[in-house]
């Protein structure tokens, strides 16, 4: 029972060519959807996954890029959210944390 506002899309089409290979199913759908739907933004973390986005001149962050867009718009506490997230199986990527802990002028979290 979805939300009105979800629309389900099966086997979008797109690129099927090297880009995409080797990508797991997920990922693969998701960059041929952002393409067929125009996205903004494909979020996505999985490394090879990101990679293949940007070559095919995808607009991609993570989920910590996400988290820092919330925190610009004052949605979230970036610090106490992303220590919440360090307590799951979630791995932060440890560059991509420093680089926004430095933009935003914050203490690492621990």
């Amino acid at each position: 029972n979805a939300p009105d506002w979800i629309t389900i899309r099966n086997n979008p089409a797109g690129p099927s060519d090297e880009v995409l290979r080797g990508l797991d199913p997920g990922e693969r759908e998701a960059i041929k959807l952002s393409i067929q739907t125009g996205a903004d933004l494909l979020l996505m973390d999985d490394r090879r996954g990101v990679r293949a986005a940007r070559q095919l001149s995808l607009r991609v962050t993570g989920t910590l890029g996400i988290l820092d867009l919330a925190a610009e718009k004052g949605l979230i506490h970036f610090v106490e959210t992303v220590a919440r997230l360090s307590k799951t199986n979630f791995r932060l990527p440890k560059r991509v944390l420093a680089e926004i802990i430095a933009k935003r002028g914050l203490r690492e979290t621990r």
